[in-house]
């Protein structure tokens, strides 16, 4: 048996090479500048499952090999952006916000008030 590991290529290879095939288009389209930036998103999801294997013998006759089997899937997906973005916030202080009667009230806040959305 082998170590369990994703420099392992007999069980990741193609994990690799998809990787590195997403990581090049990525960044050959930021150089050309025809995207701004991009993310790749990596996911790879383990599971096992019980499995048996039929050992030939002598004749006809077989031994069964129970086993647990390892389930390794992967996805690699890569975004590129075009776009910039702004990023913001509203003054609320002294604000109070409620839902009232199906419609969603807000307002500023006087000490005085008892109810502040009047």
């Amino acid at each position: 048996m082998e170590r369990f590991s994703i420099l392992n290529p007999n069980l990741f290879e193609d994990f690799l090479a998809t990787c590195d095939s997403h990581l090049n288009v990525v960044m050959v389209k930021i150089l050309k500048g025809e995207f701004y930036s991009g993310d790749i998103d990596i996911k790879i999801s383990l599971s096992t499952v019980e499995d048996e294997i039929k050992i030939p013998r002598e004749g006809n006759d077989f031994e069964i090999k129970p086993f647990v089997k390892p389930i390794i899937n992967f996805s690699v997906k890569s975004n590129l952006k075009k776009s910039f973005s702004d990023k913001g916030a509203s003054d609320t202080d002294n604000m109070a916000i409620e839902l009232s009667d199906k419609f969603i009230k807000i307002g500023k806040i006087d000490d005085g008030q008892l109810d502040f959305l009047d």
